[in-house]
């Protein structure tokens, strides 16, 4: 089909659509349309990404933060208080461990639809004083570990973290840190939704770009 046909099928000058042709007009979405159209072809919209439930992101954004960590661990977990994960939390608040809440659960304490393995992941500082803080509290768990990150309790398992997927430190993740009430009594720093989309997309895995996506749909319903 030459430009006249064309022309003469979309009712348009010729003059235009050699200008669009060159890329020195941009068609309006009708004109694009229509043009499309007459050359035997249509625009097809795709969701870009992996596609997330929008209704159950707002269901757990109905809930209270302690209401999204319960949904995410399982009420039968989240409720025995001597092995649930959330009391790896109350021991690092207890013992004064500087961290930041990373992982799973700080994605569900956002709003995220997930469902939480007994597993806690923390960015914590790197002071002496806090590696102290962070002994003390690993002894009063009765924790193990065979390479020094991830540690079995009975209240589930702790992945220690200095540095995340990203490359940043604890000081830069607790400048945007949200504290969270993530349970009765425990107001935690968690990772901002900005920064644990970051950490997804530099880990770069199927399972991380779906729950990126989650992340970015709790964004825009803020």
């Amino acid at each position: 089909m030459t430009q006249n046909d064309l022309a003469e099928a979309v009712r348009m000058p010729q003059s235009s659509i050699a200008r669009i042709e060159r890329g020195i007009v941009i068609p309006r979405t009708a004109t694009l349309i229509a043009l499309l159209r007459a050359t035997g072809h249509q625009i097809v919209v795709e969701p870009i990404g992996p596609s997330v439930s929008l209704e159950a992101i707002r269901r757990r954004l109905g809930m209270d933060v302690a209401g999204r960590t319960w949904s995410a661990l399982g009420r039968a977990v989240a409720s025995n208080p001597r092995t649930s994960p959330i009391r790896i939390l109350r021991r690092l608040r207890l013992f004064g461990v500087a961290f930041v809440l990373i992982g799973d659960l700080a994605e569900a304490a956002h709003g995220s639809p997930v469902k939480v393995e007994r597993m806690i992941e923390v960015c914590h500082s790197r002071t002496d004083v806090v590696r102290g803080r962070l002994d003390r509290t690993l002894e009063d768990l009765d924790a193990t570990s065979s390479d020094g990150v991830e540690f079995t309790t009975g209240a589930g398992r702790l992945r220690l973290m200095t540095e995340v997927a990203t490359g940043d430190e604890y000081d830069l993740l607790a400048r945007t840190a949200v504290r969270m009430h993530v349970d009765a009594g425990i107001l935690a720093p968690v990772a901002s939704l900005d920064d644990l989309i970051r950490i997804r997309m530099a880990r770069a895995g199927p399972e991380d770009r779906l729950a990126a996506a989650h992340l970015r749909a709790i964004g825009d319903s803020a």
